[in-house]
């Protein structure tokens, strides 16, 4: 099996949470907030999103063009109009979820809704077609999680496994005892887009709502306010702890609410990267090891 790297992709441009740049020279977050005048570090879903993208392309290159990969109907496509709205550049969104065996493709506008991860495969002809080239001028953007790696519909299990793991071990932190089996049903049904009114589609919402429900602390979830104020009443100093993370992020609306979970999070993924030998059958690699997605590394 061939093995890489991110940064073997896209070097150093790379911006974690909260849209920290990786590329040392660029300039911190604060800085394009202050020039966009924004109180806040927006989230993909937010319409300002799209301006600090903007900004830091500009930081990079003189940019024309955009093409953008990700894997979410709501959160990607939205983020794909917002650049489209700009004004500055051509757009165009490719948006996959594997799904069945024969391609099936729909166009709306610029952005393209495939459920074949080997479509990208044949994007190059099907641009020419829409009179959109791949040259010097044209800034392509990957989503991470479920997109670049983790491909959602493929391997996405696998993120969705290791993040629960990470969750588990904050409950024992807590010394709170349960089955893994009988834990993961319930992440599970709290992480499903049933329930995205709720969370946002937002993990760190999705951590703290299992283990508030799994504690045993909180029965019924009417806010994220109220469950994390009733955390912080129980005698666990854990729970208690991070009740006040979730209400004190919260009040200053931090794009990042449960700190703690995505320092956990980022441990565990580490551990489903390249856990198994090649030997390994593909199907157990695709549902327990988090994998590049190998059409978007090789194109």
């Amino acid at each position: 099996m061939r093995k890489g790297k991110i940064s073997d992709l896209i070097g150093e441009n790379i911006f974690f949470r909260e849209l920290k740049p990786l590329n040392p020279d660029l300039v911190p977050i604060e800085v394009v907030l202050y020039r966009l005048n924004l109180d806040r570090i927006p989230r993909k879903r937010d319409p300002e999103y799209p301006h600090v993208i903007s900004c830091y392309l500009n930081l990079l290159g003189d940019f024309d063009r955009i093409l953008f990969f990700g894997d979410t109907l709501l959160n990607d496509k939205n983020f794909a109009l917002g650049l489209s709205n700009l004004g500055e550049y051509d757009v165009v969104a490719v948006i996959t979820r594997e799904s069945g065996e024969k391609l099936e493709l729909r166009q709306e506008g610029n952005i393209l809704f495939s459920n074949r991860w080997s479509f990208i495969r044949e994007l190059p002809e099907y641009l020419a077609k829409m009179d959109f080239y791949i040259d010097e001028k044209t800034a392509v953007i990957v989503d991470i999680d479920k997109t670049l790696i983790g491909a959602r519909g493929r391997n996405d299990c696998a993120i969705d496994l290791a993040r629960a793991h990470s969750v588990y071990k904050l409950l024992e932190k807590a010394e709170i005892t349960m089955d893994f089996h009988d834990f993961f049903e319930l992440y599970e049904r709290v992480n499903s887009p049933d329930l995205f009114d709720l969370t946002q589609d937002n993990q760190d919402i999705v951590a703290f709502i299992t283990i508030a429900l799994s504690s045993g602390s909180v029965k019924e979830i009417i806010s994220i306010e109220e469950a994390a104020k009733e955390l912080i009443k129980t005698k666990n100093p854990f729970l208690s702890y991070v009740g006040k993370e979730v209400l004190t992020n919260l009040e200053k609306k931090s794009p990042t609410l449960f700190p703690t979970f995505r320092e956990m999070e980022y441990f565990t993924t580490i551990e489903f990267m390249d856990r198994f030998d090649d030997r390994t059958p593909i199907e157990k690699l695709l549902k327990e090891e988090i994998l590049i997605t190998g059409e978007i590394f090789q194109q």
